[in-house]
């Protein structure tokens, strides 16, 4: 006869209700950061609704500094956020030196913003590959997450600063002039509708 007791029970599936949480809790957050990090338009503040002057000179010259406002100063800061949380997950997730991730999180950065401009379906899967990944490595063997390495990652991550502040100028420089093109590209098609 099976007899039923409560605390076995909870001692049976407490580390399963724990992979539970932590995978609905990583999954939930992954798919947000993978949606924010693969739009073309990674946030629509539409400061141009705080522009009200009636004269169009004055007009255009605010619509100018609430781009530059948008895309160039509050762009890096996003580009930064999104480049930590790549380095957090695979220091907790990935055997390869700093330098390596940094180079790897900085590339995948920059490739999914290429791509959003593109087709932002494919930004989307290819910025939830590497979570996804790390994920699997960790399901496939849990004792792979050395807190002790990890800690060492991140410290030693200020070491590379100039390396970052490189990088991150780069993946800046580039979604400047993706921006660019992609304005000059709606550009031209408006102009070729409108003449039709």
């Amino acid at each position: 006869m099976i007899t039923f007791s409560f605390s076995q029970w909870w001692n049976t599936v407490y580390p399963l209700v724990l992979f539970l949480c932590g995978m609905v809790v990583y999954l939930i957050f992954i798919s947000s950061f993978c949606k924010f990090l693969s739009k073309k338009e990674i946030f629509s503040l539409h400061l141009e609704r705080y522009n009200t002057s009636k004269h169009q000179t004055v007009k255009k010259f605010f619509r100018t500094i609430f781009y530059i406002i948008q895309h160039i100063l509050l762009y890096p800061i996003l580009v930064f956020m999104g480049f930590v949380i790549l380095i957090a997950l695979m220091s907790f997730f990935s055997n390869n030196n700093t330098e390596m991730m940094i180079l790897i999180s900085v590339a995948l950065i920059g490739s999914i913003r290429i791509i959003a401009y593109l087709s932002e379906n494919l930004a989307s899967d290819l910025s939830k590959m590497l979570p996804f990944s790390l994920l699997a490595v960790y399901l496939l063997d849990p004792n792979y997450i050395s807190l002790a390495k990890t800690f060492e990652k991140i410290y030693s991550i200020p070491s590379f600063s100039k390396t970052i502040l490189y990088y991150l100028l780069l993946i800046i420089f580039l979604e400047i002039i993706l921006r660019i093109l992609y304005e000059l590209y709606n550009f031209i098609i408006n102009k070729k509708t409108n003449k039709n």
